[in-house]
Formats: structure tokens, sequence, C-alpha cells
């Protein structure tokens, strides 16, 4: 069976949530999803052009002075019947790909200093993350879990929570192992 580009299905799932432009779909990713999934422009317009085609999104044209008009995404109703039949199908566990841990795996070739270095600044940027996590967890508990939308994302952002807080217990306990080799 050949492989789906679930891509596809991310952007569908995204234009499920509200009418969306290219650029507010890449903001999304970036700012939402970004660590669990990546879209490039490259991609994203593309596939909107194609949902276009297959009848699966519609456009609108927003006039905006003094700017480029706005192209905005609507999910058809046979877009969202496409987007829960990929939704109902099983899926793959897919391979992460993370630098840190590689550069991290291959320190022996640096000072140990080195590998205390980057353990702290990976710690940092997981800090940096935890907060924005830990903010989007307070707003949508503000705002009140109204639907099954809402419990779903907050807890999508939970999970988000939880594993950066076992990859910052685990900077703790490499540091302090780097730290003790550091000395001998």
């Amino acid at each position: 069976m050949p492989k789906k580009n679930v891509s596809r299905y991310v952007l569908l799932g995204l234009l499920d949530w509200r009418p969306m432009s290219g650029y507010d779909i890449k903001k999304i990713v970036e700012f939402s999803i970004r660590d669990f999934w990546s879209e490039s422009y490259g991609n994203i317009y593309p596939t909107l052009q194609k949902f276009l085609t297959d009848g699966l999104a519609e456009k609108t044209v927003e006039r905006q002075e003094g700017k480029p008009d706005r192209i905005v995404y609507h999910i058809t109703p046979s877009g969202r019947k496409e987007l829960v039949e990929w939704l109902n199908e099983s899926y793959e566990q897919r391979r992460i790909r993370d630098e840190f841990l590689v550069k991290f795996l291959f320190g022996h070739l640096l000072p140990v200093e080195s590998n205390i270095h980057l353990v702290e600044t990976y710690r940092h940027s997981l800090e940096e993350r935890m907060e924005w996590y830990r903010k989007s967890v307070a707003q949508i508990k503000k705002q009140g879990l109204k639907n099954r939308k809402d419990l779903l994302e907050y807890l999508a952002l939970l999970q988000g929570i939880f594993v950066r807080e076992s990859k910052l217990h685990w900077c703790e306990e490499a540091l302090k192992a780097l730290q003790e080799h550091q000395k001998d």
C-alpha cells in the first residue's frame, strides 16, 4: 500500500479548525504544532491549490488596503469527509530526527565541557518551550473546555508538558553524570 501524504491531512485538519490563509497555516505550524509537525511554504501552497482542484477546499479573497489580497481557504464537505476517512485509518509511528541527540551521542569527540554546554543549551530551549506550553494550557483552561476539540487540544498540550518535563529530568541526570566525569 503506498504511503499517504500525511501533510495533506494535517492541512485539512487545520482548515477544519477554521478558515485560514497559507500564512496563517504556517504560523500555527511554527508556534502550535512545531514539536510534532513541520510544514514549509513550499508544501503548503501547492497542497492548498490541489485542494481547490480536488474540491476539498474553496477560497475567498479578502481585499486589504495597502497590502496584497488575502486568500483564505475553507474546507468543503468533501474535504471533511476525506479527513474523517483518514482519521479512521491506522497510523504508522514515525521515527523522529533529533539533531541534539545525535550531536550528544557523538560528543565523545569533544571535551566534556562542550558536552555540558550542549546539554545546558538544550535544557534552556526546553524551559522556554515549557513556558509556552504552560501559558497555552492556562489559556485554554481559562476559556473552558467547551467541546471535544478544546479537550483534545488541551490533552495534546498536556502531553507536550509531560514530554518536556521528562526531557528536563534527563538533562539534570546528564549534567550530573557529565560533571562527575569531568572531575575524573
